[in-house]
């Protein structure tokens, strides 16, 4: 009998608790084969999530969420220094407020089950 596995991807929430439609949130980590995953508009009190692609990972890598601030500056926040090709959980990033300068209040909870 062969067994053929699913890889189930991990999936990353994210919870806009800001005042703010926030837009262009990526996620991205060292040696991504694929198409960064992308949330193009999240309005204020939505949630969205997408799925990180995880296949052909070696070891461990810290997957980072990136954004543009206020005066167009890229800011990359550390999500997860956990990330493997066998990390099959869900994330949750929820965006507390937007400081004055654009960048993010966050506050992440890895293994998410809601």
């Amino acid at each position: 009998m062969t067994y053929i596995g699913i890889q189930t991807l991990p999936n990353v929430f994210i919870d806009n608790n800001s005042k703010e439609t926030i837009k262009d949130i990526t996620f991205w980590y060292e040696g991504l084969s694929s198409k960064e995953p992308k949330i193009k508009n999240l309005k204020p009190g939505e949630r969205k999530h997408v799925a990180v692609y995880t296949r052909g990972i070696q070891g461990k890598r810290t997957l980072y969420m990136k954004h543009v601030d206020y005066s167009d500056q890229i800011q990359m926040y550390d999500i997860f220094n956990q990330l493997t090709k066998d990390y099959w959980s869900d994330i949750l990033v929820e965006i507390k407020s937007i400081k004055e300068d654009g960048t993010l209040n966050i506050i992440v909870t890895p293994n998410f089950d809601f």
